[in-house]
């Protein structure tokens, strides 16, 4: 008989199959070892594993060995394995046992009270994975927070600009901490928050309440990111004319301090009127960064937050009568020169030297050395004595 043929007829038999497969799985087990050996062996010859040793201080050199001859041995011993079960397959009795265990398992599985059963055992399984992942990450963050700890002073040092601290080295450390613990809390809500959206899609019945729950929270997201985008263009006139409003009151923030010390001198314009004329400057500069900038707003065009001005400025309107009565008054008496610090006056009935004066009220220290505050309505109502030398 031909040696081929005589082989094709063995390979029928179902007992020679099983045979021949049973063998490439004992010499694959033999082999795995052997050329586990071989590749440790090369790797410690080209020192790869004192690399990887010195690289991870943790990990031993015994140790590396026993892994990479573990994996190699795998990884062989799979490879015998695919080809064992390409000759068990091959076999048309054996193929189709497995395609009717398959269909098998397949309707077992199907059954109410297995898909049951598998449900809560997944949800046992993501409930262990969530645990643990908490566990891992409450471990890493506290590492990381005694890392933290450990730079303080080294690393993590104090920023300073010229005299002034801008934060210390105990400061930042804090700051640091503080972003560590809620960067630890958001990552426990989005695993709970994961986990969650796991169990309740696992059960038909409470499918819809994560789907819903979902579909509201990304159109929120979505919703409030295109609203971001739409008003990029509002946000940036707001931050022009913010930035232009600041430089701009630096600039006569500047140039009334150098009329004030004299340094600057303007025909007609005494160095006592420069700070209130700043302050004046100031609030006309302000007012016109804010009415440019309301329309930007955002909800600036809502009724409810025109609404809301409207009514905050007639409280404004309506309580701030004396305020104005005194800052008119007190605008009059610094350009009418009526009075300077340290003169010497008579206002009513009160003698006394002129210590301070503001917009609301002007103070003076009378011969008694007792300090009067005396509203800038009632000194514009009053003769004024000034007993200037």
């Amino acid at each position: 008989m031909d040696i081929s043929i005589f082989l094709q007829n063995s390979l029928k038999i179902v007992w020679v199959i099983f045979g021949l497969t049973a063998l490439i799985l004992i010499l694959g087990l033999i082999l795995s070892r052997q050329i586990a050996r071989r590749v440790v062996d090369l790797l410690n010859y080209a020192s790869a594993v004192n690399f990887i040793a010195r690289r991870w201080k943790t990990v031993g050199v015994e140790l590396i060995n026993r892994r990479i001859q573990q994996i190699t041995r795998a990884l062989v011993f799979a490879f015998f394995a695919w080809g064992a079960w390409g000759i068990l397959n091959s076999h048309p009795d054996i193929s189709n046992f497995v395609i009717d265990a398959q269909q098998a398992l397949i309707d077992f599985a199907r059954l109410p009270i297995i898909i049951f059963l598998l449900n809560l055992a997944l949800i046992g399984l993501e409930t262990f994975a969530l645990l643990k992942a908490f566990s891992w990450i409450r471990g890493g963050f506290e590492k990381i927070a005694d890392k933290i700890k450990t730079e303080q002073g080294k690393r993590l040092k104090g920023f300073k600009i010229q005299q002034w601290n801008v934060f210390t080295a105990s400061q930042l450390t804090v700051f640091l901490l503080s972003v560590n613990r809620y960067v630890r809390y958001a990552t426990n809500i989005l695993l709970t928050f994961v986990y969650l959206t796991g169990v309740f899609s696992v059960f038909p019945t409470t499918r819809w309440i994560i789907v819903g729950t979902l579909g509201g929270v990304f159109q929120a997201f979505a919703n409030g990111w295109q609203g971001f985008i739409n008003y990029l263009p509002d946000l940036l006139n707001v931050v022009v004319i913010f930035v232009v409003a600041h430089y701009g009151l630096k600039f006569v923030s500047f140039f009334f301090d150098e009329i004030e010390k004299g340094d600057f001198v303007l025909s007609g314009f005494h160095p006592e009127w420069a700070a209130l004329t700043f302050q004046l400057v100031r609030f006309l500069i302000g007012a016109l960064a804010f009415v440019m900038a309301f329309p930007h707003l955002p909800g600036s065009s809502s009724p409810a937050f025109q609404g809301v001005s409207v009514f905050i400025g007639i409280l404004f309107s309506l309580g701030s009568t004396s305020v104005i009565s005194n800052i008119v008054a007190g605008v009059v008496l610094t350009y009418t020169r009526a009075f300077r610090i340290g003169d010497r006056v008579k206002i009513a009935d009160t003698v006394g030297d002129v210590v301070e004066k503001g917009l609301f009220v002007t103070r003076v220290r009378t011969l008694n050395n007792v300090e009067t505050s005396i509203p800038n309505s009632l000194i514009l109502g009053c003769h004024i004595n000034n007993y200037r030398g």
